[in-house]
Formats: structure tokens, C-alpha cells, sequence
């Protein structure tokens, strides 16, 4: 039993006695009064009609039974509670291009999967002498939409890579992404002329908050930027396995870029190519190789980053991130104008304004009842494997304990910008 459950168990201890109490000598004295007015004493039976006293009994003890039997549960209390005092949550405002019924109807469906992955769940291991069974509620998420702007409030706080990656798209609503792109392809002594698909692009990352990066093998694809290409057939023939690329043939070339501002003009690195096959142009006689290339900034060391996915987007232009936004549904940037966000705010329904419509979540939602939980995890995590590692000991100054000190210094900034709201 948790010490949110013990406090609960022995407030609802007094509070549910006292109340009975108190409604037992409410309805006393209301029988009394009723009796008086009506002349219905002990001295007067015979004008008492006949069942008087078990109507006045069921009277009595129909209600009491009836809060007995309505005790909410734990979770149900937990979410009353929140309903009073008001609870943490993210919050997303949306101004429609277009305020149409067409146009709202539109942006409820594509946004659907985003307010359900923001549902909260509340959870209590319930446990007793006869077993324990496992007591859920979630707090739904909300949406309304007033006055050309579709409003929207989450469950709970949007955790980790959910919140700074919709952070990150929805401030780059309205901004230009090109369809193609030209760039070079730096490679030992050659350079190659490749053309870039960026609204292709999509960031590969492992989930930070389960250790992903506590390992010291770690897979450039694993910290990467990822986005369709085409390049000349010609010009890497000599680095050809059959009809695709030699496995790594392309790996630590740099890629630069000075067009579209995707890149701030600074290289990155090349650390895979998957994919690839050879197309045909119709309307000339060359040939191109196709597929998809591996790339993170030059000067992102991933095992020095406890979360990656987060470094990558922290580091891309206004642009880059608005390529992003496939991470979001494509065609909201066609309904949407222009779109905010607020990491954590304080909301409750039954103080705000009416016309909210609730999402439950399809599954298990992700909302957090706290801001930064995941950031904290992460933080959490590192410190219990530089313990381990016995990093405060005769082993301070090794090469494993230096990267987990690093380690330990970037999680803790991360969660300092998660706490002060940036990404």
C-alpha cells in the first residue's frame, strides 16, 4: 500500500463515520419536526397511519446505504480530487486557417492519436488479505473549440520525446519546407552531388527513458537523422555491390549543404545508407541510386547524449524541424495558421468554461501526472550506474566513470530546460 493510499484510508476512517453521524442526526431531526407537525407522538397512536414506522426507517437508512454502496474507489477519489485543486497538463492552441465545420471535424480526426497519447492513467495496487487486484481511472484529454481556435488540453503532462517533439513541429507550423534539396557529398578525395528529399525526413532514436544509451555499443543508426536521397549512378559506381551501395561505403563522408537553411551551413555526418535502388529518369538517359541516408551534426557525440532524440532536435533549424512535422499529421499545416503550446499548465474542467469534449485514450495513455518525469528517469538512471560502476570510488578518474560523469551532466541539464519549459 502506497502513502497516497494510507493517507486516503485513514481520512476516509473519520470522514465517513462522521458524515453518517451527521446524517443520521439530520434526519432525526427532521423525522421529529415532520412528527410534530403532523401530531404523530406516542401520546396520539391512533392517528398514526399503519407502516409510519418503516417508512420512516427506509427513509432514514435507504440514503445511507446509498453513499455506502456509491464510496468512490481510490483512482475514482484520486481523480475527484484533481477535479477540486486542478492538476498539471499541456496545453495546445490552434488558430484555423478556415473556422468551418469541415475544417474542425478535420483537425478532431487527425489529432485524435495526439490527445490520446496524452490521457493519464491513475493506478493503485490494491492489496489485502484475500489478494490484491489493480484499482485504474484516467483522466481524459479535452478539446473545444472557440472563437477560430481549436483548444486543447491534455490529460496529464506530455512526456519526453512526445512533448519536445510536438513542441518542436507545431512551432515550425507555417514555415516553408522544400520539396528537394541539393547538397554535397564530401567522401576522401572525391565529392559527390546528391539532391534530398527533406519533408522525407524523421529522426531515429532509442527510447532514452529505458537506458537505451546506458550501453557503451552504440549503432550510429540509433542517433540519426534519417531522409531519402538521389544521387548519380556514375558517380558512385566504383562503390557499387550489385545494385546497391557496399555496406558503410558512404559512412563518415560529410554532407553540406548552403541552400534552403535546413542546416545552418554546418556538415553532418554520414553514418548509414539503407535502402537503395537504381531508377531510371524518363526524361534523360542517366540513372540514379535511390534510398535512405543516415546523418547526425558532426560535433553530437551519442555517447556523451542521454537522450538523443532530444540533442537532434535541439540542434535543427526552425526548417528542419518544420520537416518534422511529419511526426504530426501531414495535412495540419494546411488547417492550421498558427499553433502554441504551453509544457505544463493548471486546468480543471469544472472551472472552466463549458463545451469541452473528452478523448479517452484507445489503449494505455502516456500523459504524467508531473512535468519532466521522463527527464528525471533518465537523470535517475545515469546516477544509479555511476554508483554501481563505483564511480565515487578508486575508479573516479577511469575512462567509463569520465563518460558517465558527462552523462550525469547532460541529464541534468536536460532536466533544468525541461523544468524552465525550452527544449
Amino acid at each position: 500500500m502506497g502513502m497516497l493510499q494510507i493517507i486516503f484510508s485513514v481520512v476516509m476512517a473519520f470522514v465517513i463515520p462522521l458524515a453518517m453521524l451527521f446524517f443520521l442526526a439530520l434526519m432525526g431531526l427532521l423525522v421529529n419536526r415532520v412528527a410534530k407537525q403532523m401530531g404523530l407522538r406516542k401520546d396520539k397512536k391512533s392517528k398514526q397511519p399503519p407502516g409510519w414506522g418503516w417508512l420512516l426507517t427506509v427513509a432514514t437508512l435507504g440514503p445511507l446505504v446509498w453513499v455506502v454502496l456509491s464510496t468512490p474507489s481510490v483512482s475514482e477519489l484520486r481523480h475527484a480530487m484533481d477535479k477540486f485543486s486542478g492538476y498539471n497538463t499541456t496545453r495546445i492552441i490552434l488558430t484555423l486557417r478556415e473556422d468551418t465545420p469541415e475544417a474542425r471535424a478535420a483537425l478532431v480526426e487527425l489529432l485524435t492519436p495526439l490527445m490520446r497519447i496524452g490521457v493519464r492513467e491513475i493506478k493503485y495496487q490494491i492489496k489485502s488479505r484475500y489478494g490484491s487486484h489493480l484499482d485504474r481511472d484516467e483522466v481524459p484529454s479535452f478539446y473545444r473549440f472557440d472563437q477560430g481556435k481549436m483548444d486543447i488540453v491534455m490529460g496529464g503532462v506530455l512526456p519526453g520525446a512526445s512533448l519536445y517533439m510536438t513542441q518542436a513541429a507545431l512551432e515550425a507550423v507555417g514555415t516553408h519546407v522544400p520539396s528537394t534539396l541539393r547538397a554535397r557529398l564530401e567522401l576522401h578525395d572525391k565529392t559527390l552531388d546528391v539532391v534530398l528529399l527533406p519533408p522525407s525526413i524523421v529522426i531515429n532514436t532509442n527510447d532514452a527513458a529505458w537506458g537505451g544509451f546506458l550501453t557503451d555499443r552504440i549503432g550510429g543508426e540509433t542517433c540519426s537523422f534519417s531522409m531519402e536521397m538521389r544521387i548519380d549512378l556514375d558517380a558512385v559506381w566504383d562503390l557499387l555491390f550489385g545494385h546497391t551501395l557496399r555496406s558503410g561505403a558512404l559512412n563518415g563522408a560529410m554532407l553540406r549543404s548552403d541552400a534552403g537553411g535546413l542546416f545552418a551551413s554546418q556538415p553532418l555526418k554520414i553514418v548509414g545508407f539503407s535502402g537503395g535502388h537504381i531508377e531510371a529518369n524518363p526524361s534523360n538517359t542517366r540513372r540514379y541510386l535511390t534510398g535512405r541516408i543516415l546523418m547526425r551534426p558532426d560535433n553530437l557525440d551519442p555517447t556523451a547524449t542521454p537522450d538523443c532524440g532530444r540533442a537532434l532536435v535541439r540542434w535543427a533549424t526552425p526548417g528542419l524541424r518544420a520537416a518534422l512535422l511529419n511526426a504530426l499529421p501531414a495535412d495540419l499545416d494546411k488547417l492550421v495558421s498558427h499553433a502554441s503550446i504551453e509544457p505544463r499548465v493548471e486546468f480543471s474542467p469544472w472551472y472552466s468554461r463549458e463545451h469541452w469534449q473528452s478523448v479517452v485514450a484507445d489503449g494505455k495513455g502516456r500523459g504524467q501526472r508531473e512535468a519532466c518525469t521522463i527527464e528525471d528517469e533518465i537523470q535517475k538512471r545515469f546516477l544509479v550506474k555511476w554508483i554501481s560502476t563505483e564511480c565515487n570510488g578508486e575508479l573516479s578518474g577511469s575512462e567509463s566513470c569520465l563518460r558517465l560523469d558527462r552523462l550525469r551532466e547532460a541529464a541534468f541539464q536536460d532536466v533544468l530546460s525541461c523544468t524552465s519549459g525550452v527544449i
